[in-house]
C-alpha cells in the first residue's frame, strides 16, 4: 500500500490543481479506479475525493484567517472551481457558510 501513500503525498502537493481526479491518481498508483478508491478508503478511512475535498477545504479556511483574501479567492486558489460550490461543501462540512466563519474569526 506505500504506492497510496505516495499518491496522497501527491494529493497533498497538488490539491490546487483543479484537473486532479480519480482516474488520474489510480494511473499513479497502478491499479485500478475501482481498487484504487477501496484501497485509499481503507489505508485512511476516507474516500479520496472526499480526502481532496477536505484539503481544499482545510487549506481555505486557513487562508480566510486573513481579510486581504476574498472568499472567492480562497476558493479558487484551492482547487475549487466555482465559488457557488466551494460555499456549499463548506457549509456541509462545517455548519455554515464561509461568510458566517469568517464574521466569527
Amino acid at each position: 500500500a506505500s504506492h497510496i501513500s505516495k499518491v496522497k503525498a501527491y494529493i497533498d502537493a497538488n490539491y490546487k490543481d483543479t484537473t486532479l481526479n480519480i482516474p488520474l491518481l489510480a494511473e499513479r498508483a497502478g491499479v485500478s479506479e475501482v481498487y484504487f478508491r477501496r484501497l485509499f478508503k481503507e489505508q485512511y478511512g476516507i474516500s479520496p475525493s472526499g480526502y481532496i475535498e477536505k484539503v481544499r477545504l482545510d487549506t481555505a479556511r486557513q487562508m480566510m484567517k486573513y481579510s486581504f483574501f476574498t472568499i472567492e479567492e480562497c476558493a479558487l486558489q484551492n482547487g475549487f472551481t466555482s465559488v457557488q460550490y466551494f460555499c456549499r461543501v463548506f457549509k456541509k462540512m462545517y455548519g455554515q457558510t464561509p461568510g458566517e466563519y469568517r464574521k466569527q474569526i
